[in-house]
């Protein structure tokens, strides 16, 4: 799954692949990425070159994009991996991701 931003608009490409996470950002720089995510209730800025996603937000707009059944056990799939990666926070609500600046 890949969140595509820009600063007119965020969206998530890629929805049936729950087996990666990625933000796509090709003409932003990471304040900007940042500032996006929130300008849509998508997430915040994280370190340099990652984004804290907004988990409930991203499984609505991820469901949305979705068409394969058993598509939420995919995505809590996802979720226990990230967990056991150190990449969700404590609270569970925000799971982190990388920005790639290639759309290729």
């Amino acid at each position: 799954m890949i969140v595509r931003i820009t600063r007119e608009l965020t969206r998530v490409k890629d929805a049936n692949d729950c087996t990666r996470l990625h933000v796509e950002a090709p003409d932003l720089a990471d304040e900007a990425v940042g500032e996006a995510l929130a300008t849509h209730g998508m997430g915040r800025a994280g370190e340099p070159g990652q984004v804290w996603l907004d988990v409930g937000a991203l499984r609505r707009a991820a469901r949305a994009a979705a068409s394969v059944p058993g598509w939420d056990t995919s995505f809590d799939a996802m979720l226990g991996y990230a967990r056991t990666k150190g990449w969700l926070d404590a609270t569970g609500r925000s799971v982190a991701a990388h920005i790639e600046r290639s759309t290729s």
